[in-house]
């Protein structure tokens, strides 16, 4: 993975699909890179021994990442990928890349003749189906239910498997949160009816008041815990967590907050030290 925008506009501008093997984490600056590049994105910097000339990069390029462990941890990205579990290989027994070529190149001409089907069948169909909006993925989406009839399964299913693995991802961000695990604590008994009013600030203090030996684990300003809790408010909701963000008052932000019946409550509410 590159370490700046810049290296990875120049992968960028050589290769029309981004490979990323064993990722362990991505960082939230190479988030919001990797989320702007997969949809379309403009990039520019000083042409290299220069003082006035502006190089230009232009690109939107498909990626494909793999890695141990949940490496994309930003719901903004997770929104505009296809998660896949992989099974683990049974007893450890793996294959030979030579005898994995071979089974791979007899499969090969069948997999292009569906391949190529499904794609001719799309580029007919594009104009005759209508567009989706239930993803941000839309135009992915879309060119896939246009190939879906002559996909081995119902058509529907690639949006509805989308979504829901998307959910499943974005569900264990927020669940491995600190931020999560004490707002279901700091918000039990609360309500739609008699919700948590007040502010981002004063939700802050007290998150942060509560649990004083883990405060460096806690976005440090109400600017920061706002940016989390606007990024992640859907899938805050899938986990019972409502966030909901009024007018601005001389004290700040205002917010309400409260759970729903699926709010599960803080298994270590009485264990404070415990650490996330």
């Amino acid at each position: 993975m590159p370490n700046n925008a810049q290296n990875l506009m120049v992968n960028c501008s050589n290769q029309y699909v981004l490979s990323f093997d064993n990722l362990s984490r991505v960082n939230i600056e190479m988030s919001n890179i990797l989320c702007t590049v997969s949809t379309g994105s403009g990039y520019q910097t000083r042409r290299l021994y220069t003082d006035d000339e502006v190089m230009m990069f232009a690109v939107a390029r498909p990626m494909i990442a793999n890695g141990i462990g949940d490496f994309f941890r930003r719901t903004d990205l997770l929104d505009r990928t296809i998660p896949i579990q992989l099974e683990r290989t049974a007893d450890r027994k793996f294959m030979r890349e030579r005898i994995l070529r071979k089974q791979f190149d007899a499969l090969l001409p069948e997999l292009l003749h569906d391949l190529y089907t499904a794609i001719s069948v799309a580029i007919r169909d594009v104009d005759d189906i209508e567009p989706l909006t239930d993803s941000r993925m839309a135009d992915a989406a879309h060119w896939v239910t246009c190939a879906e009839t002559a996909l081995p399964w119902p058509q529907g299913t690639f949006v509805k498997m989308l979504l829901e693995l998307q959910a499943a991802a974005k569900a264990t961000v927020v669940d491995n949160s600190l931020v999560t695990q004490r707002l279901l604590v700091v918000l039990r008994g609360k309500t739609k009816e008699k919700p948590w009013k007040s502010t981002i600030n004063d939700l802050l203090i007290a998150l942060r008041s509560k649990w004083e030996d883990e405060v460096h684990s806690f976005p440090k300003t109400p600017t920061a815990l706002s940016g989390i809790l606007k990024e992640d408010r859907d899938a805050l909701r899938l986990r019972g967590i409502h966030i909901e963000f009024g007018e601005r008052s001389n004290r700040g932000q205002r917010i309400s907050a409260w759970l729903d019946e699926s709010a599960i409550a803080d298994p270590f509410e009485n264990d404070p030290k415990v650490i996330f």
